[in-house]
């Protein structure tokens, strides 16, 4: 019965690696799909330099429909603070009157924006039923967004925000934001000073990061295996982006997570995505162990 146990504990532990690895894999392969999905919409603003409200949404509604996760996809140009009040008069003439460039005060409300040298507004925005408020907001006015729009700027590749609260949601820090940076045409773009004098906007996926988790595992059992993801961006601290239990608890990245610590099963990984470092940590529970023990009969173990 003793080497039962031992053999059984073994099973446990390479299998339960196996299904750590995999399901890390996966996750990984839909995040890449986001960096896809806005590289697709910035060929569509390659071949042309005037792209209607019609053609943005007959674009990206399709990237939508196959990308789960994506709730939504924007354009947001860059506005220099002399041309503010005519976007803004333009925008109101093309229909939308209430339209002005705004910012979340301190209390989390809308509010009109402070004058600053440039604003990176949402310009253009897929769904637009259900994301309204989101239009003319600055991404540029909070922290988060605007460290990642400058590393975004800077290196001229995709730079990620994360974990983010909606301007457009009450659901709180859920989200990420992708942004791929877009240079005026014709420009040159290969230093950073170049970069910064010829950038013409960003295009933006908001990521709906449970909705990701739920797409890239969806055909395998979620049972008896619990995920934390922390992310870290440059010169920042960890931040919890996903926990799939709210029993988790340490800072050591070979920690097990919620109620798979004791038995000791677990497995840790990282890698970069948009300039931060996600740190998967997958945990399993009792119930794991206790379906392992079926995976082998006990006559395999007398033939060993």
């Amino acid at each position: 019965e003793q080497l039962r146990g031992i053999y059984e504990q073994r099973v446990a532990v390479a299998m339960f690696q196996v299904d750590a690895k995999e399901r890390s894999l996966l996750i990984r392969k839909e995040l890449e799909t986001i960096a896809s999905a806005l590289e697709d919409l910035a060929s569509m603003y390659a071949v042309t330099n005037i792209v209607t409200g019609e053609q943005f949404t007959r674009f990206v509604a399709p990237i939508l429909a196959r990308n789960p996760a994506l709730g939504a996809m924007s354009w947001n140009p860059v506005i220099a603070h002399d041309e503010r009040a005519a976007h803004e008069a333009a925008l109101r003439d093309a229909g939308l009157a209430a339209y002005r460039i705004v910012q979340r005060s301190p209390q989390g409300d809308i509010e009109t924006a402070a004058p600053r040298d440039e604003y990176i507004v949402v310009g253009a925005i897929e769904p637009l039923q259900g994301n309204e408020t989101a239009l003319g907001f600055d991404v540029a006015s909070e922290e988060t967004r605007r460290s990642a729009l400058e590393r975004a700027r800077d290196t001229a590749s995709l730079a990620i925000a994360a974990p983010i609260a909606l301007v457009q949601s009450r659901q709180e820090y859920r989200s990420a934001l992708g942004f791929l940076p877009r240079y005026r045409s014709g420009s040159p773009f290969a230093t950073v000073a170049e970069r910064r004098a010829n950038l013409e906007g960003f295009f933006v996926a908001v990521v709906d990061i449970p909705e990701l988790i739920a797409a890239a595992l969806s055909n395998l059992s979620a049972e008896g295996i619990e995920l934390e993801i922390l992310a870290t961006a440059p010169g920042s601290a960890p931040t919890e982006l996903f926990s799939s239990t709210s029993v988790i608890a340490g800072d050591d990245a070979t920690q097990a997570a919620g109620p798979g610590r004791a038995n000791g099963l677990h497995h840790a990984t990282s890698f970069p995505w948009g300039g931060q470092r996600l740190d998967l940590r997958f945990a399993a529970d009792d119930a794991y162990l206790a379906a392992g023990k079926t995976w082998v009969p006990w006559g395999v173990l007398l033939a060993m």
